[in-house]
């Protein structure tokens, strides 16, 4: 398992403010669907999970596209007549 860690320097935008931002975009609910049980996974961890969730998407979208890009151009011409 590789562990990908990084900093990003967000000026003067608290945490806060982009976890609530995430939450808000990514349909975060703050119970579960009984509409009365709060909700086991924190805003903080539902961020990092789409967080993970997006790296994960953009790393399988371009190796699939590589590999896409090797099969078609391992692909002899077909004329056809």
């Amino acid at each position: 398992m590789a562990l990908l860690l990084f900093q990003y320097d967000t000026g003067a935008v608290p945490l806060s403010r982009i976890v609530d931002a995430f939450a808000q975009q990514h349909h975060y609910e703050p119970f579960l669907e009984d509409g009365v049980t709060p909700n086991p996974e924190t805003k903080a961890q539902f961020t990092k999970r789409i967080v993970g969730r997006f790296i994960k998407d953009v790393v399988r979208a371009a190796e699939t596209k590589a590999a896409e890009d090797a099969a078609r151009g391992g692909i002899a011409d077909i004329p056809l007549t």
